[in-house]
């Protein structure tokens, strides 16, 4: 009777332990790329804080390589499994054959147009716009605004700053080298919570022009050896989304300790704008308006992009079957 008790225990025991995507399994090693750190890769933090990507499997580091460029040589080369950069960057190179593919989005990045001398975009003939550099995001991003405050890119001056940060082009405006520079929202905030009076003079939300601010990628190779992997990453990017959504302390905590930044008024102003956290509920399928656009400006300089769209350079497969498992479900529209 002894045994029998016994069995029955363990037998219940077992049934109790259900594994969690592979949680019964030797965590698989994954090395994630992340160009730039901003509020905008918070999940991606989350995630990292909440041992998320331990839960589905991945022994998962985040690591900083900036520059999309240097993401893809490093994803051919097979030193990262997944990049979040400039999709841009990654559809010119799958475009001239490198084995690149995009599987999901960070979000889009909203620009504004500021100045701390102008106060109407009416003002801008003949005056000094900072920028980036050419033929990188902000650069195309002002060339889409322009024409709608009736301006072309000749009427303007375009001082290229060597530097992809909003805060610096900020910065470098305040000292006087710019009348204008394009700036996001969250380093717009970051120097009027200074006191730093600043004036929009146009921006994409204003203009409804689609700006995509980041994109997942990988190897062609990789999503359809490692597809598991890929869903692992989706699956705690949107388990963390879920979590911050119900509890705002969660985002806090993340940008505190990821960012270094300790405002809180300045926390909750990323959190109220942010992409998956404001009141509208998002996935993370690409923003394919948005690159299509992207594609548009580049083909005048980049010759295998003609006649090309950016569903051309999406594999959303693996993002759909996590959604199939309920991630994401909080995302209707």
């Amino acid at each position: 009777m002894r045994i029998s008790l016994l069995t029955l225990a363990l037998l219940s025991s077992l049934m109790l332990i259900q594994p969690i995507h592979g949680q019964d399994k030797k965590l698989e090693k994954f090395f994630l790329s992340n160009s730039t750190l901003s509020e905008s890769r918070a999940p991606l933090y989350i995630a990292q804080d909440l041992k998320l990507f331990e839960k589905y499997g991945l022994d998962a580091q985040i690591v900083n390589i900036r520059g999309s460029a240097i993401n893809n040589a490093s994803l051919i080369a097979g030193e990262i499994q997944m990049a979040v950069a400039n999709g841009t960057i990654a559809i010119t190179a799958a475009a001239r054959g490198a084995p690149i593919v995009i599987v999901g989005t960070i979000g889009p990045t909203r620009y504004s147009l500021v100045s701390r001398s102008l106060i109407s975009g009416s003002q801008l003939k003949g005056k000094t716009i900072g920028i980036g550099g050419f033929g990188i995001g902000d650069y195309f991003v002002l060339r889409r605004l322009l024409p709608k405050l009736g301006f072309s890119e000749k009427d303007v001056t375009l001082l290229p700053t060597g530097t992809t940060s909003s805060f610096d082009r900020l910065n470098i405006m305040l000292s006087g080298r710019a009348d204008a520079v394009m700036a996001t929202k969250s380093n717009i905030d970051r120097i009027e919570l200074r006191g730093v009076k600043l004036n929009v003079l146009t921006g994409t939300e204003e203009q409804n022009v689609d700006v995509s601010g980041g994109d997942f990628f990988t190897t062609r190779e990789f999503l359809r050896t490692k597809p598991n992997q890929i869903k692992a990453v989706f699956r705690a990017f949107g388990e963390a989304v879920r979590i911050g959504r119900e509890n705002r302390e969660v985002f806090h905590r993340a940008i505190r300790r990821y960012m270094k930044e300790d405002n809180p008024k300045l926390i909750d102003k990323f959190y109220d704008a942010h992409y998956y956290f404001a009141l509208k509920p998002r996935n993370m399928h690409p923003l394919e308006t948005a690159l299509d656009l992207d594609i548009k400006d580049m083909q005048a300089t980049v010759s295998e992009l003609r006649g090309r769209r950016a569903a051309d350079f999406i594999d959303p497969t693996a993002l759909k079957e996590v959604e199939k498992e309920g991630f994401f479900a909080w995302a209707k529209f």
